[in-house]
C-alpha cells in the first residue's frame, strides 16, 4: 500500500486594491489561489501579477506568505490538503520547477479574468488566471476531485 502525498489549495484574501476589487466583484472572501506542495510551505506556485503597481503584467509566480503581508498586516488564508498518490506530487514537483525555469512563457490570462463577472474563460495555451492554473494543477495530479476542464471555476467553486 502506498503512502499518501498531499498537494495543498491555498485561497487567500489579501490587503491590495486588486484583491480588493475582485473581493467585491466575485462577492467571496477570497481573491487569490496559489498551490503549495508542502504543509508548511515557503514557496506557493500560482499565477498573479508580478508588480503590485502593473495589473496586467503578470504570468506564473513562485510566491511565499511575505507577498501578501502589506503594511504590517497578514492576510486570511484557507487551506485545503488534496490527497494525491506520491509519483504524482513527483510529477508535479518536476512540471512546476521546469515552469519556473521557463517562467517568461507563460502568461496572466487577463482576458479571462476581465470576464469573471460573465463566468467565463478564455482558455489561451500557456496563460491561466490563478483559479485556472489551480483546477489544472488540481486535474493534472490525479486528485480525487472531479474538474470539467472546459467549465468556468471561481474561486468559490474550488
Amino acid at each position: 500500500m502506498s503512502e499518501t502525498s498531499y498537494l495543498y489549495v491555498v485561497l487567500t484574501s489579501t490587503h491590495s486594491k486588486m484583491g480588493g476589487l475582485i473581493r467585491t466583484v466575485t462577492r467571496y472572501p477570497y481573491n487569490h489561489v496559489s498551490v503549495a506542495l508542502e504543509a508548511h510551505p515557503t514557496v506557493l506556485y500560482s499565477f498573479a501579477r508580478h508588480y503590485e503597481d502593473a495589473p496586467f503584467y503578470g504570468g506564473f509566480v513562485r510566491e511565499s506568505a511575505l507577498r501578501y503581508c502589506r503594511r504590517n498586516r497578514g492576510a486570511e488564508a484557507l487551506v485545503f490538503a488534496v490527497p494525491v498518490e506520491p509519483a504524482a506530487l513527483a510529477l508535479l514537483r518536476h512540471r512546476l520547477d521546469e515552469m519556473a525555469a521557463q517562467h517568461q512563457r507563460y502568461l496572466y490570462n487577463t482576458l479571462s479574468a476581465l470576464l469573471v463577472p460573465l463566468k467565463r474563460k478564455v482558455p489561451l495555451p500557456a496563460s491561466y488566471t490563478c483559479v485556472e492554473f489551480a483546477v489544472d494543477v488540481l486535474q493534472s495530479s490525479g486528485a480525487p476531485v472531479k474538474l470539467d476542464a472546459g467549465r468556468f471555476y471561481s474561486v468559490a467553486d474550488l
